[in-house]
């Protein structure tokens, strides 16, 4: 079946051609769809890399170094986020406590 499909499309030059073209816009339209992803990855790449250089600290240089950076990064800002829960909950009890005592004193 497929072998015999090529040797239709081999056999005539112009179904040749439009093969041709037909394959060249699907490709393209592939290399479309690809090109915006890559060049958001490499512009976020390149704002990261900024972000670094400006605020001091190493460019990681291999794969090891980016997952390890990342990591710390991840762990930081979860301790700053569990922090940051612990100070409001603190807060609640604080302000719910002053709201009991001024209840008890009218």
């Amino acid at each position: 079946m497929i072998d015999r499909a090529i040797e239709l499309i081999t056999a005539n030059t112009v179904s040749l051609v439009i093969t041709i073209i037909i394959c060249m816009i699907i490709i393209l339209c592939i290399l479309k769809k690809f090109s915006k992803m890559i060049i958001i990855s490499v512009s976020i790449l390149l704002i990261y890399m900024g972000y670094l250089f400006f605020t001091g600290q190493k460019v990681p240089t291999n794969k090891d170094e980016i997952l390890e950076h990342g990591s710390e990064q991840l762990k930081k800002y979860q301790i700053e986020d569990k922090m940051k829960k612990v100070e409001d909950d603190i807060k609640d009890n604080i302000k719910d406590g002053i709201k009991e005592e001024i209840l008890k004193s009218l």
